[in-house]
């Protein structure tokens, strides 16, 4: 077998990313920290969670007048919520929202951790793209796994994965809250990657790649669709709590 993408991921597949990530854990214990940048989109406080929102949404909003639906669903949707939600953050940080998360709390982390940049092999998976690679907070990980388009977790496996998680990191008093005080930030960020299709760099690639216009707007639509399915699940979030404990 030369080797496969992982479409519905196993118990034993969920094991490996596990594992996978206590190596990390025992890289990051033996590696000086001059030795690497941060990661791409690395988030050590609050306060670089909420900057890398708005600038995300600036970016999308500069663009929006030329797009009737992303325009509406800027407005009508995620402009206020995102203000709401950073407020509920806020509110429930377990210290400073600004202070930086030190040194030895933060990970290596590939910074795109995934399924979908996994091979299976006969022999086990074959973890793949760390360009992006570099220091970061580990709740960072902890959510993107979550909350990644491309992850198709139920929700089971995605309690069996934050239990885990909060175990392995539980020499760290703030990890668990500082997850649950972050998940609906970092919710929003992916809400508004999920547009970046509507770009215009993004957009010259693909007219590039000869999609006609079509197509494109089909795809623009699907992102639209599935960042409205985002922020309706963090939406329940906010009302109920988070839901992987």
């Amino acid at each position: 077998m030369n080797g496969l993408s992982i479409d519905e991921p196993s118990q034993n597949d969920l094991d490996s990313l596990i594992s996978f990530v206590k190596s990390l854990i025992d890289l990051s214990q033996k590696t000086p920290y001059d030795q690497f940048n941060l990661a791409s989109a690395a988030c050590l406080s609050g306060k670089d969670i909420e900057n890398q929102i708005y600038d995300r949404y600036t970016k999308i909003k500069n663009i929006a007048h030329k797009h009737d639906n992303l325009k509406c669903f800027l407005e009508k949707d995620l402009e206020q919520t995102i203000e709401k939600f950073i407020k509920y953050s806020k509110s429930s940080w377990f210290g400073s929202f600004s202070s930086c998360l030190q040194k030895s709390e933060q990970i290596l982390s590939p910074s795109d951790l995934g399924f979908h940049n996994v091979i299976k092999r006969d022999m086990g998976l074959k973890f793949i793209d760390f360009e992006y690679f570099g220091w970061d907070d580990p709740v960072k990980l902890t959510s993107d796994v979550l909350l990644h388009p491309g992850m198709t977790l139920t929700n089971e496996q995605k309690r069996y994965w934050v239990k885990n998680l909060v175990k392995i990191f539980s020499d760290d008093p703030t990890f668990r809250p500082r997850l649950f005080s972050c998940y609906i930030l970092y919710g929003l960020c992916w809400c508004l990657i999920l547009l970046n299709d509507f770009c215009e760099f993004n957009s010259f690639k693909r007219a590039n790649a000869s999609m006609t216009t079509h197509n494109k707007q089909k795809i623009q639509e699907k992102q639209i669709q599935k960042s409205r399915n985002i922020l309706k699940t963090l939406v329940s979030v906010y009302h109920h709590g988070f839901p992987y404990e």
